[in-house]
């Protein structure tokens, strides 16, 4: 755990940053009709 811990950040930050931040901008381009698709 301590390699882990010390190679990578907290799972909390990354984990949010990864996460939550691709969620909202799927999110925004659903609802303004998918622009980066087309």
């Amino acid at each position: 755990m301590n390699v882990d811990a010390g190679r990578m950040p907290p799972p909390r930050e990354s984990g949010r940053r990864t996460l939550v931040t691709p969620l909202n901008d799927l999110r925004a381009a659903d609802e303004v009709g998918s622009p980066m698709k087309a």
